[in-house]
């Protein structure tokens, strides 16, 4: 039923393992915090075994809401001073960044931004 909305559903490639685990193996296999346009990708993208050929996005919304991350973000970054414009952004700049791609909420949630995934734990 999500799947046959229009703008309701997201399809992803994630399988049975929730975003919070997929982030938390990334960050391990990577050594270091996985910000949510990567999370998105790697969820959104469909795998190929071989590396030549292109990557395919499972929807057209998927690409679209990617490429309008990567547009907004080359626009902030323009806006940095110029020292600043080969940094890194922050977590909070990626998501607020990747908020303003998704558009608005549908039913209290963004697109491709799973809040729980990005909570700081409490210990």
């Amino acid at each position: 039923m999500a799947r046959a909305l229009e703008k309701g559903g997201s399809l992803h490639t994630g399988g049975a393992i929730s975003q919070v685990t997929r982030k938390e193996r990334m960050e391990k296999k990577l050594g270091r915090p996985v910000a949510v346009p990567e999370m998105f990708k790697v969820t959104h993208v469909k795998k190929s075994k071989n590396p030549t050929k292109e990557e395919r996005w499972i929807e057209p919304r998927a690409q679209e809401t990617y490429d309008r991350y990567i547009r907004i973000s080359q626009e902030y970054r323009s806006t940095l001073p110029l020292e600043s414009q080969d940094r890194p952004f922050t977590q909070e700049e990626n998501e607020n960044l990747w908020k303003q791609s998704a558009g608005e909420p549908i039913r209290g949630s963004v697109y491709g931004y799973p809040e729980k995934a990005y909570h700081k734990k409490k210990s």
